[in-house]
């Protein structure tokens, strides 16, 4: 596993993954996922980081066969830490994923805790990005994304 491919697995899943936690039966469960039509990208992801893959067609008209890369509970949050460094758009769901991983450990839940960040992690998922679809827009993001990593605009 090198850095190239921890950096171009990480831009992948920031523009293709998904960030997932739910409560079920009062148990906690974290995965992460890719799923794409372009079967090598959640190859890529397995190659470097293991998991499961699997492939599906469909009988739809308009949609594509895909395949989908998956890792689940542990295993997920070592690759959450792993890509961390060098992500853009799921830093933030995966900053909160390891929050869980204290209770994922030890076995408890703290339900209403773990709920509201849960909740966190779905929230994110639906960012309105369309205040900046203007040149201004983005020029500002730019500069607030460029002072948040200490670089110079």
């Amino acid at each position: 596993m090198n850095l190239t491919n921890i950096a171009y697995c990480a831009g992948l899943f920031d523009g293709e993954g998904c960030v997932g936690a739910y409560l079920r039966s009062n148990r906690l469960h974290v995965y992460l996922a890719l799923t794409n039509t372009d079967f090598r990208l959640p190859l890529a992801m397995y190659e470097v980081f293991g998991g499961h893959t699997y492939a599906r067609t469909t009988k739809k008209q308009n949609h594509k066969a895909h395949a989908s890369w998956y890792i689940f509970g542990m295993n997920a949050l070592l690759v959450a830490r792993v890509l961390l460094p060098y992500s853009i758009g799921k830093h933030d769901q995966l900053e909160l994923l390891l929050h869980l991983e204290p209770r994922i450990r030890l076995g408890t839940v703290m339900p209403q805790e773990t709920q509201d960040i849960v909740e966190k992690i779905s929230e994110l998922k639906h960012i309105d990005w369309s205040p900046y679809a203007s040149k201004e827009g983005i020029a500002g993001l730019r500069s607030g994304l460029l002072e948040d990593s200490g670089q110079c605009a």
